[in-house]
C-alpha cells in the first residue's frame, strides 16, 4: 500500500482489497463524502462475509481496542476499501502491518475522518492471510500506535511511564529481598530480578530522553 501511495499522482486516492470482497461500485459513495470536506473517508463492512470465530469475532475486539486506545471511533480499520485526499496521505509513511491504523495515524495531520457502510463479498478465491494467529502482533502494534499518537511529541511521557512500571517492581522486590534476609531466610531472594527492573528503568529513562532530545532537533528544523 505504501508503494501504491508512492506512485499514485491524483488529488483522490482509492484503496481497495485484492481478493474480490471489496465492491468497487461503492467507491463514488466514497468521493461523495470526501467532497464533504473530509480527507479520509473508511468502508464499514457491517454486513460482513467472513468466519465468524477466526475473522469477524477477533476483527471486532481488535477494532474495539483500537478505538478506545486511540481515541479514533471507526469501526472498521481493516476495511481495505478507503478514499483518501491525496496530500494528506503522502504525509503518512506505512511500515509492518501499519495499514491498519491509517485513520488514526493521520489524525496526526489533523485530517478529518468518517465512514460509510459499504458492501462485502464472501471469498470466492484464495485463502485469507489473516485470523486468530496474528493478535498478538497487533497486540503489539497497538500500543505503537498510542505512543505515535498521545506521546509523539512529548516520548519522555510514554518511556516514563513505561519505565515507572519496572522501578516499581524492583523496589518491591528489593524490599521484599531485605525482608527475607533480615528474618534469616535466604532461602527466597530477588536481587537479580531487582537489578534487571533497575536496569530496565534506567534503560527506559534514557531512551525516552534520547527520543525527546530527536525530537527537538526535529523541531528546530522546522
Amino acid at each position: 500500500m505504501q508503494a501504491g501511495f508512492d506512485h499514485a499522482t491524483g488529488e483522490i486516492i482509492v484503496s481497495l482489497d485484492g481478493d474480490l470482497q471489496n465492491d468497487p461500485r461503492d467507491i463514488p459513495r466514497l468521493l461523495n463524502m470526501l467532497e464533504e470536506g473530509y480527507e479520509l473517508v473508511c468502508g464499514w463492512r457491517k454486513d460482513r462475509k467472513d468466519k465468524t470465530l477466526t475473522r469477524i469475532i477477533p476483527s471486532k475486539i481488535a477494532n474495539w481496542l483500537i478505538a478506545k486506545i486511540t481515541g479514533v471511533p471507526i469501526h472498521d480499520n481493516g476495511c481495505s476499501l478507503k478514499a483518501y485526499r491525496g496530500s494528506m496521505i503522502r504525509k503518512v509513511r506505512l511500515y509492518s502491518d501499519m495499514h491498519r491504523f491509517i485513520p488514526a495515524i493521520t489524525t496526526l495531520e489533523g485530517s478529518r475522518i468518517t465512514e460509510i457502510v459499504v458492501n462485502h463479498r464472501a471469498r470466492e478465491h484464495g485463502i485469507s492471510k489473516y485470523g486468530i494467529s496474528r493478535i498478538w502482533k497487533v497486540l503489539f502494534d497497538i500500543i505503537t500506535i498510542k505512543m505515535l499518537i498521545h506521546f509523539h511529541y512529548r516520548p519522555i511521557l510514554w518511556f516514563s511511564l513505561l519505565a515507572s512500571i519496572f522501578f516499581v517492581l524492583g523496589l518491591g522486590l528489593g524490599i521484599l529481598t531485605i525482608l527475607h534476609i533480615l528474618h534469616g531466610d535466604r532461602s527466597i531472594v530477588y536481587p537479580a530480578s531487582s537489578f534487571l527492573c533497575f536496569y530496565l528503568f534506567g534503560s527506559l529513562v534514557t531512551w525516552g530522553f534520547l527520543a525527546e532530545f530527536f525530537i527537538r532537533i526535529e523541531k528546530s528544523k522546522l
